[in-house]
């Protein structure tokens, strides 16, 4: 059983990599970075450093955004996420241009402040 989760995981991984080359935000990252809400866990934020996104969290921990497509990234570099690659999506508002909210995988949508 471990075996087949690491062989998804590698699977994953070169799925991440190949996405990552080709990887075209829909809005600059000035859009992306500011503090985004949820209800029951708080507040995490975004960040730009050096041309590159980071998500930080209310404990303090903060991991690198790296994008996969247009408005999708996967989480690395954080110390307490679980073996698997955690998507965070960003939803765009109605006319295209702003980022509203992001989705965190079984913590649910942070709205944006």
């Amino acid at each position: 059983m471990v075996q087949e989760i690491t062989e998804v995981s590698e699977k994953q991984k070169e799925s991440i990599q190949k996405a990552q080359s080709s990887f075209r935000p829909t809005v600059p990252f000035s859009e992306y970075v500011g503090a985004y809400q949820h209800p029951a866990y708080g507040t995490v934020f975004v960040s730009l450093d050096r041309n590159q996104l980071e998500l930080k969290f209310w404990n303090e921990e903060k991991g690198i955004l790296k994008g996969v497509d247009t408005n999708r990234f996967v989480l690395l570099d954080l110390p307490s996420a679980p073996t698997f690659p955690w998507i965070i999506e960003f939803e765009l508002s109605q006319d295209g241009n702003h980022i509203q909210a992001l989705k965190i995988p079984d913590l649910g949508v942070f709205q944006k402040l």
